[in-house]
């Protein structure tokens, strides 16, 4: 294998490795992450230009594959994120107003125990 092609291997193999560790569920993420290493490992005695050539597609399309899955399961957490944080800032904001309204009963219960203290 010429070295510039080792290189590519290399580089493939690093950059499927990094895009696998990207998943963000445990399963997928080991899943993916130990097909790469067996297959790198099953193909590392392969001498045959035309065969390694096949290969490097064939790695290729992988990546690409588990760079859209990656991003899809990213998007869709980035999207169930945001709305947990709506619903978050939603509670927050109905905890200050029952707060509030709680405070202004309580001032109204201590004004009117004060006005019937000073009657008796």
């Amino acid at each position: 294998m010429a070295a510039s092609t080792r290189s590519q291997v290399i580089s493939l193999y690093k950059m499927m490795l990094k895009e696998s560790s990207r998943f963000p569920s445990y399963n997928y993420r080991t899943y993916a992450l130990r097909r790469v290493r067996d297959a790198f490992r099953a193909n590392r005695e392969v001498e045959d230009p035309k065969a390694v050539e096949r290969l490097m597609d064939e790695g290729e399309q992988m990546l690409a594959l588990i760079q859209r899955q990656t991003f899809r399961r990213r998007k869709a957490l980035a999207a169930t994120t945001h709305q947990i944080l709506q619903a978050a800032a939603e509670i927050h904001t109905v905890a200050l107003q029952v707060s509030s309204a709680e405070s202004r009963s309580r001032r109204r219960v201590e004004a009117e125990q004060q006005d019937t203290e000073e009657e008796i």
